[in-house]
């Protein structure tokens, strides 16, 4: 199971398109006649440090292209094992605050991460809660009920965040549910934007997760 690899990006990602290219030169004397003319289909790379280097080369800027792309290196369930992070969150519509902290803790099929926030969650108490999630190939799965926070019910795969909602925390009602955006985990830092809705029709409010993680 360690060998799974995680992939988090935000939500939407377009995955990066390479096209590798030959250019073509043509060296063609005065006197020369049209069918003795030289054709190279060697890059100008490839004149200069020899076809092996010119791929070798090639195969390095690809793979630095695609990590700035994603933005994120591959995740194992064992580089996750003890990572903690530790922050906090603003509600950016009523001003308020509050710590924020992540545990993660993985085995075979999956693992949890224990989260610690404090302030007024959701106008209600913080506390602490764990999350269990599972695994299965490239997806990982969030399905479980978190006190406070609500049940959460989400979904990660490869490189995007599927349907991420916390419904129906307590302090908000029933008919209430909490939306995770712009969700971003490179293993370094865990950014998201939480869209709340109210119950009964009783408004909206965004909030911002910032926290930094080793």
């Amino acid at each position: 199971m360690t060998d799974r690899r995680w992939r988090l990006a935000l939500a939407g990602l377009v995955a990066a398109t390479f096209v590798v290219g030959a250019a073509c030169s043509s060296d063609e004397g005065e006197d020369e006649e049209p069918e003795a003319t030289a054709t190279s289909t060697a890059t100008p790379t490839e004149s200069a440090m020899g076809t092996g280097e010119a791929t070798a080369a090639a195969a390095m800027t690809e793979t630095a292209t695609a990590t700035e792309a994603t933005g994120v290196g591959a995740l194992g369930l064992a580089d996750l094992d003890g990572l903690v992070c530790s922050g906090q969150w603003t509600n950016q519509t009523f001003g308020s605050t509050g710590s924020f902290a992540a545990t993660f803790s993985t085995g075979d099929g999956g693992g949890s991460v224990k989260l610690e926030l404090g302030g007024n969650v959701f106008g209600g108490q913080g506390g602490t809660v764990d999350a269990p999630f599972t695994t299965d190939g490239e997806t990982t799965v969030f399905d479980a009920d978190l006190g406070f926070l609500g049940m959460a019910m989400m979904s990660f795969d490869g490189t995007t965040v599927g349907e991420a909602v916390l419904q129906n925390p307590p302090a908000l009602g029933e008919g209430s549910k909490a939306t995770v955006t712009d969700f971003a985990f490179d293993g370094k830092t865990l950014n998201a934007g939480l869209d709340i809705e109210f119950a009964n029709n009783g408004g909206t409010a965004h909030s911002i997760l910032e926290s930094t993680c080793e």
